[in-house]
């Protein structure tokens, strides 16, 4: 795979910001093209040499829409932005496996999640879990999933300007990154494990049957 070959000479990159989501409109992709093309007026050239865009999904041929907006990220990054040599700070993924999604997760610095108005959307949690802060729109699923300034940031949805800040925030506070990393495994476990949900529903079956109690003792003393 070309675009996996070209991820792999560029994987020592310090900053490797991810995306994955589906190759489809909805899901607002150019918007991550767009805050790497604004990210890079904030950094010094040498800090720009060490970041990189991997834009990893699911693709299928056979489905018009995942092969015409693919098609139109990738002429994005070398016709409409301002930066020239945009196209090679940007990889290209189609149709990842599991196994691909967890290594990439792993040497990311960072998740983009650039939809509006999601659902849960799982991704965020996995991100949070390999203790990769996470950038998000503060709409949908993220709201529930990211805690803002803790796990990563919530942002305003359809703009590459905020989501390029908090990037360079980022890149700028290491100390922060580390934190952030740390409280974000911290959360996932602490609120979506399996254990969590457990004790969850433990909690709620108690109070359902002490309400049951509280019922019953009302009706005999009637």
């Amino acid at each position: 795979m070309r675009e996996l070959e070209k991820l792999n000479k560029k994987h020592r990159r310090k900053y490797i910001f991810l995306s994955v989501n589906r190759y489809e409109r909805k899901k607002d992709l150019a918007l991550a093209i767009h805050a790497m093309n604004e990210l890079k007026e904030k950094l010094t050239e040498e800090v720009w040499n060490e970041c990189h865009l991997v834009m990893a999904g699911g693709y299928d041929h056979r489905v018009s829409e995942n092969v015409e907006y693919y098609e139109e990220l990738r002429e994005l990054t070398t016709t409409q932005t301002s930066a020239e040599d945009l196209d090679e700070h940007v990889s290209f993924l189609r149709s990842i496996s599991d196994r691909q999604k967890i290594q990439l997760l792993r040497k990311a610095f960072c998740l983009l999640y650039t939809p509006t108005n999601e659902h849960f959307g799982i991704v965020p949690v996995e991100a949070m879990y390999c203790e990769r802060p996470v950038i998000a729109t503060n709409t949908g699923g993220p709201l529930e999933t990211v805690a803002n300034e803790l796990t990563g940031y919530l942002v305003e949805a359809n703009s590459a300007s905020a989501f390029a800040t908090k990037m360079h925030h980022l890149i700028a506070n290491p100390l922060v990154h580390s934190q952030m990393s740390r409280e974000a495994r911290s959360r996932v476990i602490d609120k979506f494990s399996f254990l969590s949900f457990k004790h969850k529903l433990n909690r709620i079956l108690l109070s359902m049957i002490n309400n049951d109690e509280k019922i019953n003792k009302g009706k005999k003393s009637e």
